[in-house]
Parts: structure tokens; C-alpha cells; sequence
């Protein structure tokens, strides 16, 4: 029998070293093996997404990025239903130096949003928390060090695009380098309806 349930509102945080990578209720496996490796998740030609889906919310990503965007990389994270392909999905790319955040339309998937962020050195094998605010009215972006106050830099709004994302979105990240891009911890706060598969 398949049971689903859902919460108005869900806040909660994914802890490798506490739920380490459940396959069961959490993940589902994309590319590659995802491995916990001391208290991270750790991506190294890896990839997966949530199981569960929300719509809006503050998503924050606390990442270790071994290495800064250079020639050959490709790297995504952020919120994107895969089975959708890019239909209103939210992601932060690595693709060869460049380092972008994308905001894709509901429709045909085209990028109604592209903005690139200047890679901070101070990033590069530090924790990092990597911030997708999205609520009904606007989509905003902040990146700091985990223990420093973030900086927003960039805001989107309804007035801008009339089709600004409202399908739900799983949690998706990979890395297809093989290199080390270690998830610290997953917080998600305020999602709407966040689906559960139990």
C-alpha cells in the first residue's frame, strides 16, 4: 500500500553523519554512488535527488568545493525535478570556469535567468553555504563562508517574469568530475507541501 502524506509548511536539516545516504527516504540515486566520508556526503562523479518534492521555501546547501570552476568542470546543484528536465527549475552551475545560478520558465524549460557569480577564492575548499530563497513573489540567491552572514546577490521578482517557477521541485545535485564536492549538510525551511514517499 503507498501512503503519502503532507505538511502545510516543513523546515528540517540533512545530516550525513546522522541520516548518512538513505536510498530509502531520502535519496534517489542518479549517477554514481554518493559516500559518506567522515561527517559529509560526498559527490566524486556522483549524483541523486530528493525523493520528495516542495514548492518554495529557503533551501540552503553547505558545500565543500575541492576545486574552483576551471576548464573541464561540471558541477549542479540546486532545485530540479529530473524527470521534468529543466522545467521550472532553480540551479547553481559549474560549467568549464563559469560559475552561474539559472532560473528555467514552467513551459518549455528555456532560461528565463542567468546570472553570473564571481567565484570567491575563499570558497575553494571551505565550507560554503550556497542559498536558494524561493517564495511565491521572488527567487534570491546568497553564497558566504558557513560561519559568516551570507551576501544576496541577486533578486528576482514576479514583476520581472510572469512565469517565475510554481512547479514542485526535488533537491538535485551532481558532480560529474572526479573530483571532491562534499555536502556538509542539507537545511530546508518553509517548503510548501513538501511530498513525502512514506
Amino acid at each position: 500500500m503507498d501512503v503519502r502524506s503532507t505538511s502545510l509548511y516543513e523546515t528540517f536539516i540533512y545530516d550525513p553523519s546522522i541520516h548518512t545516504y538513505d536510498t530509502t527516504n531520502i535519496f534517489n540515486t542518479t549517477s554514481g554512488t554518493p559516500t559518506v566520508v567522515g561527517s559529509d556526503l560526498r559527490f566524486n562523479a556522483d549524483g541523486c535527488n530528493t525523493l520528495n518534492t516542495g514548492l518554495y521555501g529557503r533551501y540552503t546547501f553547505t558545500i565543500k568545493n575541492a576545486v574552483a570552476p576551471v576548464a573541464g568542470q561540471n558541477k549542479i546543484w540546486g532545485l530540479q525535478t529530473t524527470s521534468l528536465g529543466n522545467l521550472g527549475s532553480m540551479v547553481f552551475d559549474i560549467t568549464a570556469a563559469l560559475f552561474t545560478f539559472m532560473i528555467h520558465d514552467n513551459v518549455t524549460g528555456n532560461v528565463i535567468e542567468i546570472f553570473t557569480i564571481p567565484w570567491d577564492a575563499d570558497w575553494t575548499g571551505e565550507y560554503t553555504s550556497f542559498i536558494i530563497d524561493w517564495q511565491p513573489d521572488a527567487v534570491s540567491v546568497s553564497i558566504g563562508l558557513a560561519d559568516e552572514r551570507p551576501v544576496t546577490f541577486k533578486t528576482w521578482k514576479l514583476t520581472d517574469h510572469a512565469d517565475m517557477p510554481i512547479l514542485p521541485q526535488a533537491v538535485y545535485i551532481d558532480n560529474a568530475d572526479a573530483d571532491n564536492f562534499d555536502l556538509k549538510y542539507l537545511m530546508v525551511q518553509g517548503a510548501h507541501k513538501w511530498t513525502k514517499p512514506y
